[in-house]
């Protein structure tokens, strides 16, 4: 591959984020699984779009709202920062929207950067990236479960795959579509005669 390669991943300092824009029942999510778990220092960032979603969002939970309010800012986390964050959380929170089917560019994020999801997506299990090795599907009514789940995922590492771009588009359309551009481009390079 013409890629550099991959840093080593930094030490996970930070057992649970949770950076998000707040919406429908995101912060009653995360308050309840922060609660379960029993977590005094999360980094938690929500991000409130604009003037209505605030208004809208503290007369939905005035209370969580309040509990949460040095956590919420009009102004968007820089990437970097985001990066580093899930770079450094053990676990990150992911809510799914209601009218959400599968995975949020989020998800494929944190799965690079080595942080396990607990998530309110169920669906996140039926694809070909996600598994119980980096995935929690959190049931907030199973307390001991969820608590049980993120013991038992402390401390492991979820595998991370690096690939190069050939190898992508092979995942993508399959070997047999990527056989004669493979060929060419590296007969191309004078690697094959």
């Amino acid at each position: 591959s013409s890629q550099a390669p991959p840093k080593p991943a930094p030490p996970k300092t930070i057992r649970i984020s949770a950076i998000q824009r707040n919406h429908s029942g995101r912060l009653a999510f995360l308050d309840r699984v922060i609660d379960i778990l029993g977590e005094r220092e999360p980094f938690v960032f929500l991000f409130e779009k604009d003037w209505g979603t605030f208004v809208v969002n503290v007369l939905r939970n005035p209370r969580l709202y309040w509990k949460w309010r040095k956590h919420i800012s009009r102004t968007a986390l820089p990437y970097d920062t985001y990066r580093d964050v899930l770079a450094r959380s053990e676990f990150t929170l992911d809510f799914a929207h209601p009218k959400q089917t599968g995975a949020t560019m989020r998800s494929f994020e944190a799965l690079a950067l080595g942080a396990k999801l607990i998530t309110s997506n169920a669906a996140m299990l039926e694809g070909p990236f996600f598994d119980a090795r980096n995935v929690i599907v959190a049931d907030t009514d199973r307390p001991d479960e969820l608590r049980a789940q993120v013991t038992a995922l402390t401390g492991q590492i979820p595998p991370i795959h690096h690939r190069s771009h050939i190898d992508l588009l092979r995942e993508i359309v399959g070997p047999d579509h990527l056989a004669p551009v493979d060929s060419d481009d590296r007969q191309a390079k004078g690697i094959v005669a």
